[in-house]
């Protein structure tokens, strides 16, 4: 049989037609998202064993959609920042097309992640420090090809359009709807915790919605199937609405996730100030794949809270007072 029958038979096959993509939720599909994009070329024993669940997760899906394959180990945590930002940000020091990617970390101007400060240019120079690679000279930040790309001010293409600087309002704005998200996806006391029915995930949505300051959001609940579990999720959808959905069975509980217990323990019951919730969170989540803990300054609160999400990556948001460590 030469190729072109193969290609021919693969095609009439069509293995992708058979799955019904409105099934796949749209946390799983962030996961597949994610895992793909955040996935070397090269097989790193030592990496593949401590991948997260959601990666675990976005390698079979992505199996089931395509028919096969090899799934390739996730990177260290050192090759992710060198690899560029996916949907946080990408750091260049020099101006090139944002598609030809970073894989493996070879361009030495290139590197990033996902959001950590909210600040894209202190992200770049966190990111900097962390790979070891030039920082940016005069950095400015744009967007290019629906992602956020910081880079030098001198020679910027026309094609990265400057983003203008938030406003006070907007940035509050901005650090009010990630902290809901983060909130929703919370395994520590958020709404991954536990298994939630659609009654009490409703609730739990209410006072997250109103502690946060929003208001006149729409709840939308659909029926679950058999097929997802006996739980339930939460995520802002289209025309900010308030959704309840099941949750799919391959999605890791709280009990699974080594780091939630100690989380719990040393970060949650304790009342500690950002700095010293911040150096907790880097020990307890160690070298692993990760991206690095995100901080954010709340001077109206007494302790830190704490939001632990995974989707490919895992990442730890702590919102709290500035104080010594």
């Amino acid at each position: 049989m030469n190729e072109r029958d193969i290609l021919a038979r693969l095609r009439d096959a069509d293995p992708a037609a058979r799955v019904d993509l409105t099934r796949v939720d749209q946390r799983a599909g962030d996961a597949l998202r994610e895992g793909i994009l955040m996935t070397n070329r090269d097989t790193d024993k030592t990496t593949t064993g401590r991948r997260s669940r959601h990666t675990a997760v976005a390698a079979g899906l992505t199996l089931a959609l395509v028919g096969g394959g090899t799934a390739a180990a996730i990177t260290t945590y050192r090759s992710m920042y060198e690899g560029g930002g996916n949907d946080g940000v990408t750091c260049m020091t020099t101006w090139h097309d944002p598609s030809a990617g970073n894989e493996g970390g070879e361009r030495a101007d290139t590197y990033g992640g996902a959001d950590i400060s909210g600040d894209p240019i202190a992200d770049c120079a966190a990111y900097a420090e962390k790979t070891g690679k030039a920082a940016i000279v005069d950095p400015v930040v744009t967007r290019w090809q629906d992602g956020i790309v910081v880079g030098p001010a001198a020679g910027r293409p026309a094609e990265a359009e400057l983003v203008p600087a938030l406003t006070a309002a907007q940035r509050d704005a901005k650090s009010r709807r990630a902290e809901l998200d983060h909130s929703l996806d919370d395994y520590v006391d958020g709404g991954m915790s536990k298994c939630f029915d659609k009654a009490e995930d409703k609730t739990f949505a209410a006072q997250e919605l109103a502690r946060l300051g929003f208001s006149g959001m729409r709840f939308v609940v659909e029926d679950q199937s058999p097929a997802e579990g006996d739980c339930t999720l939460l995520f802002v959808g289209a025309e900010d609405t308030m959704e309840v959905r099941g949750r799919m069975v391959s999605m890791p509980s709280a009990g699974q996730l080594p780091e939630v217990a100690a989380l719990r323990t040393q970060i949650a019951d304790k009342c500690l100030t950002l700095p010293q919730a911040k150096a907790a969170a880097e020990a307890i989540i160690g070298s692993d794949h990760h991206w690095p803990p995100s901080t954010t300054v709340d001077s109206s609160a007494k302790c830190t809270r704490v939001d632990f999400n995974v989707a490919g990556g895992r990442q730890i948001f702590l919102y709290g007072p500035e104080g010594a460590t």
